[in-house]
């Protein structure tokens, strides 16, 4: 005979979890979409709840090491050194930005929700298309009402960066998903992703675009072998859409690959007013700022000060709030703690996909592989940009590791098939 937990049996009460999570998700990438502003940290205190209500009820769950590392790194190397010197002086934006970590800290509770709820991969992935298919409707439209001007599509996109690293690193997680379906969904999936994908290039994005044909040529290269014709037909696909983004009139790809050559050209003169040259006067002063202060570092807020007197000095063009490059950033704001911390979050996740990409079960292979996709992307582009400002961007990638973290968990604790859920009086053994 089933428990019931409140009035509710233990089948609908994972049905409820289910459906909760999934209106939550959607509601995050809605949110996104339409620039608006997600309550990440309800979300967080929902899994946190959630996760503690499971853990009175079943007695016990092992928590993964790994995951706890990652969702902690943060928090302990950055929230907690402004904690204990001098938070009260920073400016309330900045306080935003340096309180996220800890949001970060539940969602190594995530396993827990997932487990019980019953709440499997598949559900995670598919909750994908629906938000997808409306992005790329929605960007369509707006690429030719701004007849893909850069400068207006930064303004109503604004922050563009943020915008088009978060939704094309959701694509890239459908293209992988595509290589794990099978029959006609599976190609309509590889289409949706990439289509949609390249929908955000034409924003002129440069720091979005290095790594996705890396990461393309990885996915194909793994699967080559036992998908011939999926990896031929993704080529075939990323290639024509390459050509008709680089022929289309006034292509946002050719014009900020005609502004890189203009800033080179203008760099070899001394002339450092450019985007380009900006980030290199930028980058350069962030060792400077990591030499006063090596283990700690300034400060967050002391970076946009700094820019600010640099500013004044017409040094630099715009009195910038960040460093245009997550590492430095990093360097200069928090030090050697910074950079503990930046190695932690992709040494320790990258280091998990990577195990368990040679391992027999298919269904953790497809999700470390699509979890090394997803970092490798976010750290390339962190080489240009300084994503972490930026809280949904943050949040996201936060989520979808630790939750691919969290399936692999949770199938290698159940023999390799969490299609099946072993019963959950069973946990213990967990």
């Amino acid at each position: 005979m089933k428990k019931k937990v409140l009035w509710l049996n233990e089948d609908k009460l994972a049905i409820v979890i289910s459906i909760s999570i999934f209106i939550i998700y959607m509601n995050m990438l809605f949110s996104y979409i339409y620039n608006d502003g997600f309550s990440f940290s309800s979300f967080s205190k929902w899994i946190f709840i959630i996760a503690i209500f499971y853990i009175i009820k079943n007695k016990f769950f092992k928590i993964d090491k790994f995951l706890l590392l990652f969702c902690l790194s943060g928090f302990l190397l950055i929230t907690l050194k402004y904690l204990f010197l001098g938070y009260g002086d920073i400016p309330s934006g900045y306080k935003t930005i340096i309180k996220q970590y800890i949001w970060f800290v539940p969602l190594c509770l995530l396993p827990i929700v997932y487990y019980f709820s019953k709440f499997k991969e598949i559900y995670f992935f598919n909750t994908l298309i629906i938000p997808t298919s409306f992005l790329f409707l929605y960007n369509i439209y707006h690429l030719f009402r701004l007849n893909f001007n850069r400068g207006e599509l930064s303004s109503f996109f604004n922050p563009i960066i943020s915008y088009d690293i978060g939704f094309i690193s959701i694509c890239l997680l459908l293209f992988c998903y595509a290589f794990y379906l099978k029959g006609k969904r599976a190609y309509f999936v590889m289409f949706l992703s990439l289509i949609t994908m390249f929908s955000l290039i034409l924003h002129g994005s440069r720091g979005t675009w290095i790594a996705i044909p890396i990461v393309i040529g990885f996915v194909t290269c793994i699967y080559f072998k036992s998908q011939l014709k999926k990896s031929l037909t993704a080529v075939s696909l990323f290639l024509i859409l390459l050509c008709l983004s680089l022929f289309l009139p006034n292509s946002p790809i050719i014009n900020r690959i005609d502004h890189f050559k203009a800033d080179a050209q203008s760099i070899e003169i001394d002339q450092m007013h450019n985007s380009t040259g900006t980030r290199l006067l930028l980058w350069q002063n962030s060792i400077e700022l990591f030499k006063k202060a090596p283990i700690l570092g300034v400060g967050t807020y002391e970076i946009e000060k700094e820019n600010c007197r640099l500013y004044e000095l017409k040094k630099l063009a715009l009195c910038y709030h960040h460093q245009h490059n997550i590492f430095f950033h990093e360097l200069a704001a928090n030090g050697i703690l910074g950079i503990l911390s930046l190695l932690l979050t992709f040494g320790i996740s990258s280091f998990y996909f990577l195990r368990h990409l040679s391992k027999s079960d298919i269904g953790n292979k497809f999700l470390a592989l699509t979890g090394l996709v997803f970092v490798f992307y976010y750290f390339i582009c962190g080489m240009t940009e300084y994503y972490l400002f930026f809280l949904n961007t943050t949040y996201l990638f936060y989520f979808v590791v630790s939750s691919l973290m969290s399936f692999i968990y949770i199938n290698n604790k159940l023999g390799g098939n969490n299609n099946k859920f072993s019963h959950i009086k069973n946990l213990s053994k967990i």
